[in-house]
């Protein structure tokens, strides 16, 4: 058992850089960026003007693709930009499932079946500036 955990341990660290750093440090990741909750960068940005203007659900039904993406309202109260967020990555996730149907329909028509996405994004728990997200 100890064989298993320590070659399990060993993997890990091997695979994932950085995983095995002194407390606090992080591992460096090009490009990545860090919101924190509870900064008000959701006024500044001009992407999240208003929540009011933001859908609260993304409905596609066609012939290749049958998509519901749902976000609770929870979402849009505690942090616009959060919210902003999840509705561009269900699009993006949206636009290729269809894009990859497409192609498969063309490829092989007589065994397609039309693809399908369910999405529900909600609020688990929330404490001061710190929320759980379920989707």
């Amino acid at each position: 058992m100890k064989h298993a955990l320590f070659l399990s341990a060993a993997l890990l660290t091997a695979t994932v850089p950085g995983a095995c750093g002194q407390a606090g440090d992080t591992a460096e990741m090009p490009g990545a960026t860090v919101h924190l909750a509870g900064t008000d960068d959701a006024a500044a940005d001009p992407q999240v003007a208003s929540t009011a203007d933001m859908p609260r659900f993304l409905l596609v039904d066609n012939d290749v693709l049958k998509a519901d993406a749902r976000f609770e309202e929870a979402i849009f109260a505690f942090d616009p930009a959060i919210a902003a967020d999840l509705i561009e990555d269900a699009n993006s996730r949206i636009e290729v499932m269809q894009q990859d149907a497409m192609a498969y329909k063309e490829a092989d028509p007589e065994y397609f079946r039309p693809y399908g996405l369910k999405i529900d994004w909600r609020v688990t728990g929330a404490a001061g500036s710190l929320a759980g997200l379920e989707g």
